[in-house]
């Protein structure tokens, strides 16, 4: 038997295991949902995405996008990003190219953190 207080990616839905694997949290699927249907409340049409480039990221970007064109929005651009970077100005950039209304961001604390000071900064 195995319990995950961290796991949240939808493969493990999905796993054949006995009915042995078991989380204590949401997965991806059901984060992205919830996080489309609020970009869509506040008003949101178009959105550009930046993502930390690992499978966390992936998934849950790839899950955003789907909710969220799914009730009529457009995603401009999906920017992945690495972690540990100095600066995020490149993936900003692209991001914002094809100027969206808002930068969905997927990220952890500390690149998240440097990743937004710097959208903030312009």
């Amino acid at each position: 038997l195995q319990i995950s207080p961290g796991s949240s990616s939808k493969a493990i839905s999905a796993l054949d295991d006995n009915d042995m694997v078991f989380r204590t949290r949401v997965n991806d699927g059901i984060k992205a949902q919830a996080l489309a249907k609020l970009a869509q409340a506040i008003g949101y049409k178009r959105v550009a995405t930046t993502y930390v480039n690992n499978a966390y990221g992936e998934s849950l970007n790839e899950s955003f996008i789907e909710n969220f064109e799914a009730i009529g929005g457009i995603v401009s651009a999906a920017v992945p990003h690495e972690l540990g970077q100095a600066s995020y100005i490149s993936e900003l950039r692209d991001a914002s190219e094809d100027g969206p209304a808002a930068l969905i961001t997927i990220a952890y604390p500390d690149s998240g953190t440097t990743l937004l000071r710097a959208a903030a900064a312009g």
